[in-house]
């Protein structure tokens, strides 16, 4: 797999939204994209590498960050924690579809 850097922006107003999701313990994650720079190997994945997803919600097309899982691995449902992620890197831009930063989806609630 392969790749970019991405910072975590978060509001300092606001701690813990997360509920101890990775945008909460990291500054940096991984963002999976097809021509990054980055070698990551499928059986050693940092546990700050993230996916983009796009969602319909409400009726409205939306995109957002969260967590990798291999496809064999459950997936939970993540919502929003208050942080967010983007990067000056134009493969991020290419991969979103989304100019700016773009909602971490990382907490899961019980």
């Amino acid at each position: 797999m392969k790749a970019i850097t991405i910072r975590v922006f978060k509001n300092d107003l606001f701690t813990n939204c997360s509920a101890g999701g990775i945008s909460e313990r990291y500054d940096t994650l991984y963002f999976l994209c097809d021509d990054g720079y980055i070698d990551i190997p499928d059986d050693n994945v940092p546990e700050n590498t993230v996916v983009f997803v796009r969602r319909n919600v409400g009726g409205r097309d939306c995109g957002c960050l969260r967590p990798y899982h291999a496809p064999t691995e459950h997936i939970p449902f993540y919502c929003f924690g208050g942080a967010y992620g983007a990067t000056s890197d134009a493969r991020f831009n290419k991969v979103t579809q989304i100019y700016g930063a773009v909602p971490i989806h990382d907490r899961v609630e019980s």
